[in-house]
């Protein structure tokens, strides 16, 4: 977010089936995203503020070459979440080993 305004990157939305091929498109440029203001003060706060980090959940495209992005609000997990999180993985690993036989 930049003076006001939302962009998106790193998506890469290809050429509609629609429209004439174009040679120099960039499927994977920097888009612009359309906000209200208050919107877009509400999502740059929880960035600054909360440290939350905004992901668009769902594409959906429209019969006018538009497309439409949910967007959502996540903190990261830190470090010690995501180590006990892979220890419950080693660990449910082990049991199914175990019932398997495979040990």
């Amino acid at each position: 977010m930049s003076d006001g305004h939302a962009f998106l990157f790193n998506v890469h939305i290809g050429t509609c089936d629609r429209t004439a091929s174009c040679e120099d498109y960039f499927a994977k440029r920097e888009r612009k995203l359309l906000l209200h203001g208050k919107e877009i003060l509400k999502a740059e706060q929880r960035v600054l503020q909360q440290n939350y980090d905004i992901v668009p959940l769902r594409m959906v495209f429209s019969d006018k070459n538009y497309v439409k992005v949910h967007l959502g609000a996540g903190k990261q997990k830190s470090v010690m979440d995501k180590r006990d999180d892979i220890k419950k993985k080693e660990g449910q690993k082990d049991i199914r080993r175990a019932m398997k036989g495979d040990y």
